[in-house]
């Protein structure tokens, strides 16, 4: 699931997003950027949003250049 996707879901307002962020150790102005797509967050950065989002929004999808899915088989 796409960031943008988990706060619409979870209905976030304006202060969940700045709480989320704060959780994060991030700024909001990047977390935007990132939920909008012009950003992709840092290694450690994707961890904590899949982490805070219970794993909703994965590091796989965030970031799949650094963390790719070793659980998807190739055709045969």
């Amino acid at each position: 699931m796409k960031l943008r996707d988990y706060m619409k879901q979870n209905n976030f307002t304006m202060k969940d997003k700045v709480l989320f962020a704060k959780r994060c150790q991030s700024s909001q102005q990047y977390l935007y950027l990132v939920e909008l797509g012009h950003k992709r967050p840092s290694p450690a950065l994707a961890l904590v949003i899949e982490k805070e989002t219970n794993g909703y929004v994965s590091r796989y999808d965030m970031r799949p250049d650094i963390y790719p899915r070793y659980d998807i088989k190739p055709a045969n």
